[in-house]
């Protein structure tokens, strides 16, 4: 099973977020049973927004969300927090468990996680913002994926208008790069063994069909390629947008 994202974030300032790509160690377990924490990390958040993964086969990628202002809102946290405890507990919580309970939140997210738990490897998707959480759980066909931009993913919610703000033009292009993804997965041309799959998502991040909306576009800070299964991990890390002659990072773990 593969995770993949690009991390994108755009400033006003360049440099002003993101000068560097760091991505933050942690020894999280113990002499027993040690357990390697690894996230990007920007200089003013808690690791966990982005991408993180953890030696012990769990892994996440997260989406900002276009969430609106509750004025009335009394009470309510920062979904970035979600983001770090849920990167910290790795499986040993279920995930919409921890997101129910720390709601309400001032904004929202996209968080994709995939996790290896009793003998198989299982990924799932949880949008949420204020109140609300929407939870996919990817299909054990073969081919089966999910894909997060930062829109809600159902359109058809009765409460999305009521979550978002977005101008319709700008869903559009959301849309659009939904559209781009869900041709090119239909198209892989027979690629489907696992390194296929790697190098497969490689070349689709290089693309710059969009222009400012491309997946190689400007604001990319870093991209992020992880394949998970019961034998252990690999990840493919670069900073930048993702060129197709680049001499990106491998990381590899073994699951014991």
């Amino acid at each position: 099973m593969v995770l993949w994202h690009t991390e994108e974030d755009v400033e006003d300032e360049p440099g002003s977020g993101f000068d560097i790509l760091r991505i933050a160690e942690f020894n999280i377990g113990d002499e027993t049973h040690p357990v390697i924490m690894r996230a990007f990390i920007y200089p003013d958040l808690l690791p966990g927004p982005a991408f993180g993964w953890r030696s012990d086969g769990f892994s996440q990628a997260v989406d900002t969300l276009h969430i609106r202002d509750f004025p009335n809102m009394t009470h309510g946290i920062l979904a970035n927090v979600v983001t770090w405890l849920t990167l910290r507990l790795g499986p040993a919580m279920d995930i919409r468990e921890v997101i129910e309970s720390l709601q309400p939140f001032y904004d929202g997210y996209g968080l994709s996680i995939v996790y290896v738990q009793d003998g198989a490897v299982h990924a799932c998707k949880n949008e949420f913002a204020a109140d609300r959480i929407f939870t996919s759980r990817l299909d054990e066909r073969a081919e089966s994926f999910l894909f997060q931009v930062n829109i809600l993913t159902d359109r058809s919610h009765p409460w999305v208008p009521e979550l978002e703000d977005l101008h319709p033009d700008q869903c559009g292009l959301y849309e659009q790069r939904l559209s781009r993804t869900l041709h090119a997965m239909q198209n892989k041309d027979g690629k489907s063994g696992e390194a296929d799959s790697m190098r497969f998502l490689f070349d689709l991040i290089t693309s710059q069909a969009g222009d400012r909306w491309a997946y190689a576009n400007p604001d990319v800070k870093a991209y992020f390629i992880h394949r998970q299964s019961l034998q252990g991990a690999e990840t493919w890390l670069g900073g930048g947008p993702a060129m197709p002659d680049d001499s990106f990072s491998i990381h590899k773990t073994q699951l014991d």
